[in-house]
């Protein structure tokens, strides 16, 4: 199914979006000079890469092996977080089935299938459906194979493959182990291994110095709010206010009571400490929703946890419910499948109706375009890293508008690239009506004296050069 609802639509639904753009870029920029940073213009890259981490190299590196192997385009980047979704679901079929059997494993992954969000996240290129394999990996090594080295590894891929996320795995890991209370040191210094050596190669591959105070200080400022322009008060207030109107708050809302009441009717030692898991980080991650500016992709890890364990749940539930409630005669197994397939079955009608997945052509239509029209002619995307990540081309330029950098130009001094100098003066502008960040009153000028405007697909204006300026 995965496959099938992905392929026809794989590059248009969902939209590109800015997190993978950027992605895409950081991607290029290790495959053309080894650096994980977005390259502006040919050889000169932004010099904040430290701060452009949001998706890390888990997932990068390997993409830039992709475009390596065969060549760099958004379709193969596409491709390949298909084939990390397809990696995800059979990850989460032999964990379920091993803590939870044959059956609830079946339920795991039709839940996680039918789920929208699950399509929303894991075809773009970001780093919530990979760390989700990791963390699955993690689980499964620290809880039911007593493994901690190994599982410590595969927790700091998942941390580093999306931090935001992620990172909440470590207090709710060792909550976990304090609540069972044996070796809880022995067990936390063991999987720290893992961890320190997962985040040690992200610092060799990111930071120009190891040693550099103000490169770590730096990251510890930006991550303290890293949302433009808002208060974590307020955003913590509003968020907090809006819930009770989200649809998907509700839904997982009562699905995570459910949860939470089979726990108290579990009695095996790995199956407790595996609900313990899932109900802690559950409430980090929302708690991490509500300081955010109400973005429900932080809660998206915790909602595919939720279905990964509810079969077993309903399971528990189900046959206390019906020695309470029902006085005929129903296999327990039947009664637990009708619940569950009720829930596959809205989740699949949510899915190819309601669900709120964009849908865009513009950005593979207007590179078309251009690539047509302007096969050789230096090009230039004015504010949209969507845009620019769509060319592949050496005379490529490109600006980043705040929403990619966010307060990065105050924090760290970055300065976008003047791309009007008569040392580039491209001959193909590209821009994109969604940016944030408007053209100055200089670039406009230049725009109108020294462009004529082609033609617009979808969001982007294309003007084609017509007179140079003087040298």
């Amino acid at each position: 199914m995965v496959a099938f609802c992905s392929f026809s639509v794989l590059t248009t639904w969902p939209r590109v979006w800015i997190d993978e753009g950027k992605d895409i870029e950081l991607a290029r920029g290790f495959l053309n000079a080894g650096k994980l940073d977005i390259e502006m213009a040919p050889g000169q890259f932004s010099g904040v890469a430290s701060l452009l981490q949001s998706t890390g190299y888990p997932v990068t590196v390997p993409l830039a092996g992709v475009f390596k192997l065969f060549g760099y385009g958004f379709e193969q980047a596409r491709a390949y977080m298909l084939l990390w979704a397809l990696i995800a679901i059979a990850t989460v079929f032999f964990v379920s089935r091993k803590f939870l059997g044959n059956f609830n494993a079946i339920f795991s992954v039709l839940l996680i299938v039918t789920f929208a969000s699950f399509y929303d996240s894991g075809r773009a290129v970001v780093g919530e459906i990979p760390g989700f394999v990791f963390l699955m990996a993690g689980l499964y090594f620290a809880l039911y194979k007593d493994s901690y080295n190994k599982s410590g590894l595969f927790i700091g891929l998942s941390i580093v493959s999306k931090p935001s996320v992620f990172t909440w795995i470590l207090p709710a890991l060792v909550l976990v182990f304090a609540i069972e209370k044996k070796d809880f040191i022995i067990k936390t210094l063991k999987m720290s291994w893992g961890i320190i050596l997962a985040l040690f190669v992200w610092a060799i591959l990111v930071l120009e110095s190891l040693f550099s105070l103000s490169a770590w200080s730096g990251i510890l400022n930006f991550y303290k709010n890293p949302y433009e322009g808002s208060s974590l008060i307020s955003n913590f207030v509003t968020n907090l206010a809006n819930a009770p109107y989200s649809t998907t708050l509700i839904y997982f809302g009562i699905l995570f009571v459910v949860v939470i009441i089979a726990r108290f009717l579990v009695e095996e030692k790995r199956l407790a400490s595996l609900y313990n898991f899932i109900i802690i980080y559950g409430v980090f991650a929302f708690l991490y929703y509500l300081r955010s500016p109400g973005w429900l992709r932080y809660i998206l890890i915790a909602e595919l946890l939720i279905l990964f364990i509810l079969p077993h749940a309903v399971s528990l539930i189900v046959p206390k419910l019906k020695s309470y409630f029902v006085r005929f005669q129903f296999d327990n197994r039947y009664l637990v499948a009708v619940c569950l397939l009720a829930l596959v079955v809205i989740q699949t009608v949510h899915l190819f109706t309601s669900a709120d997945i964009f849908f865009s052509d513009s950005e593979t239509k207007a590179r078309d375009y251009v690539n047509k029209e302007f096969p050789t002619e230096s090009v230039t995307v004015l504010n949209s890293v969507i845009m620019a990540t769509m060319f592949d081309r050496q005379n490529r330029f490109m600006t980043l508008d705040d929403t990619v950098m966010r307060e990065i130009e105050v924090r760290a001094g970055f300065k976008n690239i003047d791309i009007f100098s008569t040392s580039i003066m491209p001959e193909v502008v590209i821009l994109s009506a969604r940016a944030k960040k408007l053209p100055s009153e200089q670039e406009k000028v230049t725009l109108e004296n020294k462009y004529q405007f082609v033609t617009k697909i979808g969001s982007y204006s294309i003007y084609k050069l017509t007179r140079q300026l003087p040298s």
